[in-house]
């Protein structure tokens, strides 16, 4: 970052000692459960990962904490900004992964009102860290899909290459909702998770809520779902305006 802290080296090498240790290679990198294809039971987001965290959560998000408490010194340079970022939304997704535990086990018990309290919370972490990616633009959809449209030469290629770069991080593959190929290019994206994967969980749990009153329900179509958003030319992931980003880290991080 351009300078000699105590307390980032300190955070730093809590980071090293937790998330950026080594990981098992049969078991695959840690996904995030915001992306996945709803369900229960999940295991892994795409094939080749995997839901499990071979380090210490609370102890990463004691070094997140840490770092983010040199926002008065450092937040205007842009390196640490990033970092600041992608450590609150690796945090979230810790959180999500046992929240959405918690919420299978209240559906399992038939707890309708832990249930929904449960899903609330899962719901409320997705649209955090959509904000809190969308304080840069390394972490937003538009500026994948603007980054597209530019290398098109004509209006054509630019259409064309707009709806490529939405197909492959939403129902890339086959044609088919059958395919194993099924969120090969998941990303942790503001706009992605406002406008894909949150109206996707919030379609399963609504179906799960009704199933716990005993209410018959039809066979949720994702792939359809997928493919439709696919088709949009409407998605956007501007910033949010925000007061303060030190407060707004502070209560990102600590959402529950």
């Amino acid at each position: 970052y351009g300078t000699d802290n105590d307390t980032i080296q300190h955070a730093w090498q809590i980071f090293l000692q937790t998330a950026y240790r080594s990981f098992s290679e049969l078991d695959g990198l840690p996904e995030n459960i915001f992306c996945a294809k709803p369900a229960w039971n999940i295991q892994h987001v795409t094939r080749w990962g995997s839901r499990k965290r071979d380090y210490d959560t609370a102890q990463f998000a004691a070094g997140v904490k840490l770092f983010l408490s040199t926002y008065a010194s450092m937040s205007e340079n842009k390196t640490w900004l990033i970092d600041a970022i992608d450590f609150s939304r690796q945090v979230l997704a810790n959180k999500g992964d046992v929240i959405y535990s918690q919420m299978e086990s209240a559906y399992t018990q038939k707890d309708s009102i832990l249930f929904k309290k449960k899903t609330n919370k899962f719901l409320n972490l997705i649209l955090v860290d959509d904000s809190l990616l969308s304080l840069n633009k390394n972490f937003r959809l538009d500026s994948w899909l603007d980054g597209a449209r530019a290398l098109g030469k004509t209006p054509y290629e630019k259409e064309l290459f707009e709806k490529n770069a939405r197909e492959q991080v939403s129902f890339w593959g086959p044609d088919n909702p059958a395919t194993i190929l099924h969120e090969y290019a998941n990303k942790d994206w503001s706009g992605l998770l406002k406008t894909l994967y949150f109206p996707r969980w919030k379609m399963f749990i609504e179906q799960a809520y009704q199933q716990l009153r005993g209410r018959p329900c039809e066979l949720l179509n994702y792939f359809s779902f997928e493919k439709d958003w696919a088709s949009k030319k409407n998605i956007f992931s501007e910033a949010i305006h925000i007061d303060s980003k030190e407060l707004f880290f502070k209560r990102a991080i600590n959402v529950h």
